[in-house]
This record gives C-alpha cells, sequence and structure tokens, in this order.
C-alpha cells in the first residue's frame, strides 16, 4: 500500500501495523459510502408513510456514525 508521509505519521502516532492502517482505512470508506447513502435515502423518505423506514435509516445512521467517530479518534 502506498503512503504519504502524513499517513506514514498517522499510523505510526497510532501505533498501528501497515495491514492494521489499511484495514481501518478500508472500514472507513466503507462506512463513509454507508453514511453518504442513508443521508440521500433519508433526504428522500418525507412522506408520512415512510416513517417506519425512516426510523430504522436513522438509526443505522446513528450506529454507523458512531463506528465512524470510533475509527478516526
Amino acid at each position: 500500500m502506498k503512503m504519504t508521509v502524513r499517513e506514514f505519521c498517522e499510523m505510526v502516532d497510532r501505533g498501528e501495523t501497515p495491514e492494521q492502517y489499511a484495514k481501518r482505512m478500508r472500514s472507513i470508506r466503507r462506512y463513509v459510502n454507508e453514511r453518504d447513502a442513508l443521508h440521500d435515502a433519508l433526504s428522500v423518505l418525507t412522506e408520512p408513510e415512510d416513517a417506519e423506514r425512516r426510523a430504522k435509516k436513522e438509526a443505522r445512521l446513528a450506529i454507523v456514525l458512531g463506528h465512524l467517530e470510533r475509527l478516526t479518534q
């Protein structure tokens, strides 16, 4: 995996191996994509009959945001 100097310094500061860093970056990318998809879905689910689906997506969004917070600390 190619890294910039900034990424290398971040990896060293966190005490990660290159494999751990790559795994964390993949997880972050996956959660960011999911977060964006959930935001898009929530912007469309505005009708009263969509309340149940909207609640499920809001709950999942809270979980995804928690994972992102944990991974980026």
